[in-house]
């Protein structure tokens, strides 16, 4: 059965892309933590960055372009809304995040690093929302004025 999590996997295999699955187990537990973390405790289905709090939007059409300009380095934790399943991954670097969510449907993805200094919300609109390091980038970004 297709789901995000699936194709993402698919594309990330058919590109190369070294990645892991986290095991369920500790799945759960670094959502939850990050969820603690960067959003209002939401358990649900729903679309997650709608519960994201404390957070910068960038909510122009294709904003996740730019986040080929975001420095983040090292491996990367990536998952979907939880209507398709709690899977979590790790990536090697957020541009190959980026680039494998380009080739794939338009769902909404979170990334965060691994010492969970960021979450990002690539929404399937197409805007992004940022918290912690990623809320400050968004703000810079703004403020200097490199805008479309």
């Amino acid at each position: 059965m297709w789901n995000p999590n699936t194709e993402f996997v698919d594309v990330l295999e058919k590109d190369k892309v070294a990645f892991s699955v986290i095991e369920t187990g500790k799945s759960e537990a670094i959502i939850e933590a990050l969820l603690d973390k960067y959003a209002s405790g939401t358990k649900s289905d729903r679309r997650i960055f709608e519960e994201l709090t404390d957070c910068s939007a960038f909510p122009y059409v294709r904003a996740y372009d730019f986040l080929f300009d975001f420095p983040s380095n090292g491996e990367v934790y990536v998952f979907y809304d939880f209507r398709y399943g709690r899977d979590l991954f790790a990536v090697n670097s957020f541009a190959d995040v980026i680039k494998t969510w380009m080739k794939c449907s338009m769902n909404s993805i979170y990334i965060a690093d691994i010492n969970f200094d960021y979450l990002v919300s690539v929404t399937e609109e197409g805007s992004i929302l940022g918290c912690g390091a990623a809320s400050d980038w968004i703000e810079q970004f703004y403020a200097s004025g490199n805008l479309p």
